[in-house]
């Protein structure tokens, strides 16, 4: 019981991120061929994901203090992206502040 209350509260936490990020008006980040990552590649798209976390916390309007850490990272077979950060703020973990980021393949925030 307590493992179901615990999934349906963290999956409810990462809804109400995604609703908020998704808010937002779509906007390309720096992205070149270089950064052509396929899915075999999960460690390159992750220090992708960390190389892009200023710009991306900066399009999505963090505040100076937040900042955003690459931990997990997936490529569909069309090039869109889907990139989970956890957010710290001043240094410290924010509890329930991990959101996704969906990129399509020309890294413009969906």
């Amino acid at each position: 019981m307590k493992r179901k209350l615990s999934a349906v509260l963290s999956a409810s936490a990462v809804l109400a991120a995604a609703i908020q990020v998704s808010s937002g008006t779509a906007q390309a980040l720096p992205f070149t061929a270089d950064d052509a990552v396929t899915a075999q590649q999960p460690a390159q798209l992750i220090a992708l994901a960390d190389s892009q976390a200023q710009a991306t916390a900066k399009a999505l309007d963090l505040g100076s203090q937040e900042k955003l850490v690459a931990k997990d990272a997936v490529v569909d077979a069309d090039g869109t992206r889907h990139l989970r950060y956890e957010r710290t703020l001043g240094g410290l973990p924010v509890l329930g502040g991990d959101l996704v980021v969906h990129q399509d393949a020309k890294g413009r925030i969906q």
